[in-house]
């Protein structure tokens, strides 16, 4: 049987390798790295990755705003929620496959971009409008690695 776990700290592993950055996990399978200013968090637990990123303080967003934050569909996999320990509204993609390291990458740059899109909408209040942002490639980014 195929072990996700393991496929997802080679991903892990060889994203680090790719950006040049050298990539420690935690003992609770964590790590964090900031795509230029955002931070995207990585969890390994019970063969998924959950990769999350904060878009905002929920306390301090207006319930419009969140309710529509809450409610769109981003891209299947990627989905909003409200983080119970920070209080936070996040970003939040799951990735519960085996998965070549190509897609990965293609599917964390896309998500890095929307997470920029969705911080813009809020800054901005304009939920109603459609950005058509760009993706940019996660190799394209200034990336850091910090300790969990």
């Amino acid at each position: 049987m195929f072990n996700t776990e393991n496929n997802f700290v080679t991903l892990i592993d060889t994203l680090g390798s790719r950006l040049k950055v050298s990539i420690m996990m935690s003992p609770q399978n964590t790590c964090c790295l900031v795509f230029d200013r955002d931070p995207v968090n990585f969890e390994i637990k019970n063969n998924i990755l959950y990769i999350y990123a904060p878009i905002y303080s929920s306390e301090n967003c207006e319930k419009k705003v969140l309710l529509e934050m809450l409610e769109e569909n981003h891209l299947g996999d990627v989905f909003t929620s409200i983080s119970p320990s920070t209080k936070d509204l996040c970003l939040n993609m799951l990735v519960t496959y085996e998965c070549e390291y190509e897609l990965f990458e293609k599917q964390l740059s896309v998500f890095v971009s929307k997470l920029r899109e969705l911080k813009e909408k809020v800054k901005g209040n304009y939920l109603d409008q459609d950005n058509n942002s760009s993706t940019q490639s996660v190799k394209d980014m200034i990336v850091t690695a910090l300790p969990v």
